[in-house]
């Protein structure tokens, strides 16, 4: 059995944002121990929908502040990515090259760039209930930026907050 990366073992410390629970949502998120949230806001050219910096306060451990800076930007603010159609493979095409390529450029320089993905299942849950389906073409985006793809299913009936079983 292999060992997690460091890079891993990084990725899988970070807490979870706070999701308000639709059916598909989808953001980038950019996060470093090394660089300052201006450093890669301005790296990036685009303001974050949601995001912290080194040293602030966080919310979700009475330990302290947060040791790493995230960047998010959600993919869907204007518009509702809906499960089971191509909307999803549409919202990361229309993304600019120049952004994977600046993307690129903080993995490069040491950065966690990823595309996550979260799906929340409505009513009873049947085994062919539509899935997450990316394009070629979106994919091709994601690899241009170096991005991990994290994907974050949820099953009502569970026991997170709201009622909820990540699957």
């Amino acid at each position: 059995m292999t060992q997690p990366s460091p890079r891993m073992k990084a990725f899988e410390e970070l807490p979870s944002f706070g999701l308000e629970m639709e059916p598909f949502r989808a953001y980038l998120l950019v996060w470093s121990r090394a660089l300052r949230l201006s450093e890669i806001t301005r790296s990036i050219g685009i303001e974050p929908s949601e995001s912290h910096d080194i040293g602030d306060p966080n919310p979700y451990y009475e330990s302290g502040n947060y040791r790493y800076a995230s960047w998010k930007w959600d993919l869907d603010d204007d518009r509702r990515i809906s499960p089971g159609t191509e909307e999803l493979s549409e919202a990361i095409e229309e993304l600019s090259d120049d952004l994977a390529d600046r993307l690129k450029e903080l993995v490069n320089r040491g950065c966690f760039v990823e595309l996550r993905i979260v799906q929340v299942f409505e009513g009873d849950v049947e085994l062919d209930d539509p899935g997450i389906h990316l394009t070629a073409a979106a994919i091709r985006w994601v690899a241009r930026a170096g991005a991990l793809i994290d994907v974050d299913q949820y099953v009502p009936g569970g026991d997170d907050e709201e009622g909820n079983t990540e699957v």
